[in-house]
């Protein structure tokens, strides 16, 4: 039986701490279901392990992918994965990690497919729902107020990185599994 990969990629800051922590908040009950969480340490997590999801983890395995060019121990990190999932009988396995909203993210995660059935999960907020959400995740702290920090989003340059990211996505994995 083919365990599914649930890889949950999102805009960064725009409510993914919301998920990580429903994930690590319900992590227990939805293995007794048959769906394991990823931890911070890319293994399924158990009642011990710390609350954060992997993508810090992956974050930096992303700068360390582009930095080889490529090269990546990612498919090994993938079967182990696959095998503690089988060895708990686990018919499937959440990934949330917001860092992989970018087209080398989608080329990075393409090696999971020789290990699990892998299913794309990205969100969308209407543009102006998702500047609010990242103003309220930690920009006002800076001290920037929010129309200021519309503002400065209006006039950056590269505003497209989720027309990038699926249709890389959509490449490595195809539209079936998004």
């Amino acid at each position: 039986m083919a365990i599914t990969l649930y890889l949950h990629v999102g805009n960064p800051l725009a409510d993914a701490g919301h998920i990580a922590s429903l994930l690590a908040a319900n992590r227990e009950h939805l293995q007794v279901l048959g769906y394991g969480v990823c931890d911070s340490q890319m293994k399924i997590a158990t009642a011990r392990s710390a609350p954060e999801g992997p993508d810090a983890y992956l974050a930096a395995r992303l700068a360390a992918y582009e930095m080889e060019e490529g090269e990546s121990s990612l498919p090994d990190l993938f079967a182990a994965l696959r095998t503690q999932a089988e060895r708990l009988s686990l018919k499937a396995v959440v990934l949330s990690a917001p860092s992989l909203c970018q087209p080398l993210g989608a080329e990075m995660m393409a090696a999971a497919q020789a290990h699990f059935d892998c299913r794309i999960l990205y969100y969308f907020n209407r543009q102006d729902d998702y500047l609010v959400a990242a103003w309220m995740a930690g920009v006002f702290k800076k001290g920037i107020g929010l129309h200021a920090y519309i503002n400065q989003q209006l006039a950056a340059p590269g505003r497209e990185l989720y027309r990038a990211a699926i249709a890389a996505y959509h490449e490595q994995f195809g539209g079936e599994a998004m």
